[in-house]
């Protein structure tokens, strides 16, 4: 999946995740994607939650 599929993906389910690629100035060419995954504010149960949906709709 491109990384817009995989944060549009993410979202759907209600989880919110941020691109690398935002913080790769000048790079070129063919990039593998690359999502950032922040924990902060978030109980255990929700972190694992969140892991789930991700693993399901990225279909892992």
């Amino acid at each position: 999946m491109e990384e817009e599929q995989l944060i549009n993906a993410a979202m759907n389910v209600g989880v919110k995740v941020y691109p690398l690629s935002i913080y790769c100035a000048g790079v070129t060419g063919s990039v593998r994607v690359k999502i950032l995954i922040g924990f902060g504010g978030l109980t255990e149960t929700e972190i694992i939650t969140g892991i789930k949906l991700l693993k399901k709709v990225w279909k892992l």
